[in-house]
């Protein structure tokens, strides 16, 4: 997948997250639906100014925004798992993930079990 795939595929799963539509996105930038839709086809690439724009109407970071590995966006269910994995934990307290990680070790330890 070329980096242009992958910036499209994050700008559109991270609206979805966010719970956007193109059109809303696009009014929150200032910008047409049409080029919204462009973008996560890959039919246009965005500017660094548009990409800005995207990330503060998302209200993600840069790190975040781009927080794809060129491998894993083969398997974009998975991704997808992750990031909405990530969204979920970055809401939580600090008991909260402390619980969080917890819960997931003793699947992780269940898995491994599995595999023997």
């Amino acid at each position: 997948m070329k980096f242009s795939d992958m910036v499209g595929h994050a700008s559109k799963s991270l609206r979805k997250r966010r719970g956007f539509t193109q059109s809303e996105l696009a009014h929150i930038m200032g910008i047409s639906d049409r080029t919204i839709s462009m973008i996560e086809t890959n039919r246009t690439s965005a500017s660094l100014e548009t990409l800005e724009y995207m990330m503060k109407a998302l209200s993600v970071s840069p790190r975040e925004f781009f927080d794809f590995d060129m491998e894993e966006q083969a398997n974009g269910p998975r991704v997808e798992r992750l990031a909405a994995l990530a969204d979920v934990a970055r809401n939580l307290s600090d008991e909260g993930l402390a619980l969080a990680l917890g819960i997931l070790e003793v699947i992780e330890e269940r898995e491994k079990g599995d595999e023997d």
